[in-house]
């Protein structure tokens, strides 16, 4: 298999394991004796609890919204507890088309949402090494059954133009880490139905990796009269949005048994006129 271009290597795949999906491996008491390799701490501090928030924030926007959503479209779906979380909220969802670009993500998506056997999964242990922890998903398949779910592994500017329309948008964590994040905020705002509502978050990393130096960046983004990446995410959106909530999450992940990433993510919701 080719590298992954966007995770690299399989410890980060460990790493997006663990911030999904470790509350339920907890659950079902199946650790193996050696998860840490230094002194032990509690091990639900590797779930991240960021996409059951981001979920409650959305669902608490929607409340007032006259038309219940049928059907998601997601950008950047990773390992599915975003859309599991969405939907577990919002039961009106009829489909989802997900969209992950990450080979490595979008396999292990498959396992856990169409495998039907126990299947082992990485973790990271010590500061370079890793250990795997058997998980049966089962019950997530069962959670989502009622759902008609199409995963689509390519880049976002890889998709057909002709997917449609969307009552629900989303896009978390993605924006500042691809390659043309104003054309993506682009596509997303294309796919969202008339009345339908785009839900984004942003680091604001603004990967260097992806937009390079200033004169690569300007044509990155679409945008050659700006110099640098948008640092509010609201001012992507203009006539024709209207802006209904907005807010900050906590998302954090680990990189080794020793060093952990935390950031805030910017989350607005809009709804399309």
């Amino acid at each position: 298999m080719e590298p992954d271009f966007y995770l690299g290597n399989r410890r980060w795949l460990a790493s997006y394991f663990e911030k999904e999906w470790f509350d339920h491996v907890l659950a079902q008491n199946a650790l193996p004796s050696s998860l840490f390799e230094f002194a032990p701490f509690d091990p639900s501090l590797l779930y991240c609890d960021s996409h059951q928030k981001v979920a409650d924030f959305l669902c608490h926007t929607l409340t007032d919204v006259e038309v219940a959503p049928q059907r998601l479209f997601e950008i950047g779906s990773s390992l599915g507890r975003g859309f599991y979380e969405i939907f577990q909220r919002i039961p009106s969802l009829r489909s989802a088309t997900l969209v992950e670009p990450s080979q490595m993500l979008s396999s292990t998506f498959e396992s856990l949402f169409r495998s039907r056997d126990t299947c082992s999964y990485p973790v990271l242990w010590g500061n370079k090494e890793m250990v795997d922890v058997a998980f049966d998903s089962s019950h997530l398949q069962e959670a989502v059954r009622a759902l008609s779910i199409s995963l689509i592994n390519s880049p976002d500017e890889g998709l057909r133009e002709d997917l449609g329309f969307f009552d629900l948008v989303t896009c978390f964590n993605v924006i500042d880490n691809c390659e043309a994040p104003l054309a993506l905020v682009e596509r997303l705002k294309r796919h969202t139905a008339p009345g339908g509502i785009l839900a984004l978050s942003c680091t604001y990393q603004w990967s260097k990796k992806y937009l390079g130096t200033t004169t690569e960046r300007r044509e990155k983004l679409l945008e050659p009269a700006t110099e640098t990446p948008a640092t509010d995410i609201n001012e992507l959106f203009c006539d024709g949005w209207t802006h209904l909530n907005e807010g900050n999450i906590e998302f954090k992940f680990r990189k080794s048994e020793r060093h952990w990433v935390q950031f805030l993510s910017h989350v607005s919701v809009f709804r399309r006129s």
